[in-house]
C-alpha cells in the first residue's frame, strides 16, 4: 500500500519536502507548492500532493494525495 499523508514533513523546507515525497512515491507526478493565500482547485487528483507552505517556505499542513 501506497503513502497517502506525510505529517513527518510538517516543519520542513518545501523542496527538502518535495525530494522526500519523490523519492518514496514515485506515482506522484505533480508536487505543487501552495503559498499562503494561494486559490487552488478542488478537483481530486491521485497523482498529485500540495505542499502548503508559510511566507518563510516552510510546510505548515500535513501534504496528502489530491
Amino acid at each position: 500500500m501506497s503513502t497517502q499523508e506525510w505529517p513527518e514533513l510538517v516543519g520542513m523546507q518545501a523542496e527538502v519536502a518535495a525530494a522526500e515525497i519523490r523519492r518514496g512515491s514515485p506515482h506522484i507526478t505533480r508536487l505543487q507548492v501552495v503559498s499562503p493565500g494561494q486559490l487552488v482547485t478542488m478537483e481530486f487528483r491521485p497523482d498529485r500532493v500540495r505542499l502548503h507552505v508559510d511566507a518563510d517556505g516552510i510546510v505548515s499542513r500535513v501534504p496528502r494525495i489530491g
